[in-house]
């Protein structure tokens, strides 16, 4: 552990040194909204009246807000953002024994307030940028329709983690980019109807525009 924290100072240390010039600025992001691709997961086998069919439908579009700071030199740079959001996604469960009376899904939304960490590297190509790197996501309140579920339940991790890529370009003070954010659990992980984890297929992922003025 000891080691560790020491690294971790000589890269503070370093970084800096690294990097001839430093910026903050403000960073607005907007996410379109989307629906996945259907991945459906069997549900309450053992009780045929509760047996039903669990899938993610809509990411509902969302904004996003916050701080930056840009370390910079002639060819590459370095940034941290701290970005506060607010997302909205359905889940739908289709029961089985209902498909051939009647066509009913029931849809319930997952809403949350959360924090964005993302820690990115870019290069310059002239005024264009490419860039990528890992993300932290910290969930700050929610609000989940699934509570009503009969057997529901859920233990979530206390940070999400995942990765982006983009490109953009940067005028002067303004920096505008599109990006790629892709998370690394699955929908549904950590999710559970009667023990059974509602792990699905496909990860959560969404394309943002984003737009920073630094000062």
């Amino acid at each position: 552990m000891k080691t560790l924290f020491n690294l971790a100072a000589i890269l503070l240390l370093l970084i800096p040194q690294a990097y001839s010039q430093t910026s903050f600025g403000l960073r607005f992001a907007i996410n379109p909204g989307q629906n996945p691709a259907a991945s459906y997961l069997i549900v309450n086998r053992q009780d045929p009246t509760k047996e039903c069919l669990f899938n993610v439908e809509h990411i509902m579009p969302s904004k996003l807000i916050g701080l930056m700071v840009r370390m910079e030199n002639e060819n590459f740079w370095l940034m941290g953002e701290l970005l506060y959001g607010q997302s909205e996604t359905q889940y739908s469960l289709i029961y089985t024994y209902r498909i051939a009376k009647e066509d009913e899904t029931n849809l319930y939304a997952i809403k949350k307030s959360f924090i964005d960490m993302p820690v990115t590297v870019g290069a310059k190509l002239g005024l264009f940028e490419i860039f990528s790197g890992f993300i932290m996501s910290k969930d700050l309140t929610t609000e989940n329709e699934m509570n009503r579920v009969d057997g529901y339940s859920e233990s979530l991790p206390a940070l999400r983690f995942g990765w982006h890529v983009g490109a953009g370009v940067a005028l002067g003070p303004v920096l505008i980019d599109v990006r790629y954010q892709q998370e690394f659990s699955n929908y549904g992980t950590g999710q559970f109807i009667n023990g059974q984890e509602l792990r699905l297929f496909n990860l959560p992922d969404r394309f943002s525009a984003t737009a920073a003025f630094r000062f």
